[in-house]
C-alpha cells in the first residue's frame, strides 16, 4: 500500500495559510484582549465608585479628600474596598497586583513596576487615576500637599457631566498617591487613553464612562486652568 505524501510545494501551501489566517486572527485577538481589559477597568471604578458612595453616606455628603503626595484618597477608602491601605504614599508590600485591586488598571503595563530596593520579592505599582482638581472647595495650586478638602455631592452642578476620578498617567516615583487633574498641569495629571484612545472616568454621579482623552479639554467636564470651576454650584 502506498504511504500519501506531501510534496515540498504543497507544505509551503499549507504553511502559508495557516500564516494568513493567523495574521488575520492575530489583530482580531489583540482587540478582544483590550477590549476585556477596558471592561475590567470600568468595573474596577465602579467598585471604586460605590466605596465613594459609602463614603459619602457616612460623612453627610462630603466626598473623601486627598493629599496629592500622602496616598490620603486610598487610605480614607480602604474600608470599603480589598484593597491594602498605603503606608504613606506608597503601595508598600505590593506583592502582586491583586493587592492594589481596584486602583490598579490591566492595560497598565506590569513591566513598568519597579523592585523595592533591588528585592525581586515586592513592587511597586502605580494608581494611574487623576482626580478632578476643580471638585475641591478652594483652588490652590496644582502641587499644594496640604489637606485638600473635597466638597459636597450636593454641590456639583449637574454631577452625571462632571468627571470625578479619570485614567491617568503615572509619575517616576510609583506610588499610591492621586493626582488633581487640569490640562495644564505635569505628565502625572494628564490623561491615559491606554483604552485604544478611550480614557475610563467615575463621574460625579457614580457612572462610568469611556471618553476619547481629548474630549476632556471640554471645560464643562471639570473646570479650567485659570481656577474657574464649572463643575460647583454658584
Amino acid at each position: 500500500m502506498r504511504t500519501t505524501r506531501f510534496t515540498l510545494i504543497e507544505l509551503l501551501v499549507v504553511i502559508a495559510i495557516i500564516a494568513v489566517l493567523a495574521s488575520m486572527l492575530l489583530p482580531a485577538l489583540g482587540k478582544a484582549r483590550q477590549k476585556a481589559q477596558q471592561v475590567t477597568c470600568s468595573g474596577n471604578l465602579k467598585q471604586v465608585g460605590m466605596a465613594v458612595q459609602m463614603y459619602i453616606d457616612e460623612h453627610e455628603d462630603w466626598f473623601p479628600g486627598m493629599m496629592q503626595s500622602s496616598g490620603k484618597f486610598i487610605e480614607d477608602l480602604s474600608p470599603y474596598l480589598r484593597a491594602r491601605t498605603p503606608l504613606g504614599s506608597s503601595f508598600i508590600y505590593a506583592k502582586r497586583p491583586s493587592d492594589v485591586h481596584v486602583y490598579w488598571c490591566p492595560s497598565y503595563n506590569p513591566a513598568d513596576a519597579i523592585y523595592i530596593s533591588g528585592s525581586s520579592t515586592y513592587w511597586y505599582y502605580h494608581s494611574c487615576r487623576a482626580i478632578n482638581f476643580y471638585l475641591r472647595t478652594t483652588h490652590a495650586s496644582v502641587q499644594n500637599t496640604g489637606n485638600e478638602l473635597y466638597t459636597r455631592l450636593t454641590h456639583i452642578k449637574k454631577p452625571g457631566q462632571k468627571m470625578y476620578f479619570v485614567d491617568s498617567w503615572g509619575s517616576t516615583a510609583f506610588s499610591a498617591n492621586t493626582y488633581p487633574f487640569k490640562t495644564t498641569a505635569s505628565v502625572t495629571s494628564r490623561l491615559d487613553g491606554r483604552h485604544s484612545g478611550m480614557a475610563n472616568a467615575l463621574w460625579a454621579d457614580f457612572h462610568v464612562e469611556a471618553k476619547k482623552s481629548e474630549e476632556f479639554s471640554t471645560n464643562t467636564y471639570w473646570g479650567n486652568s485659570s481656577g474657574i470651576s464649572y463643575a460647583l454650584k454658584p
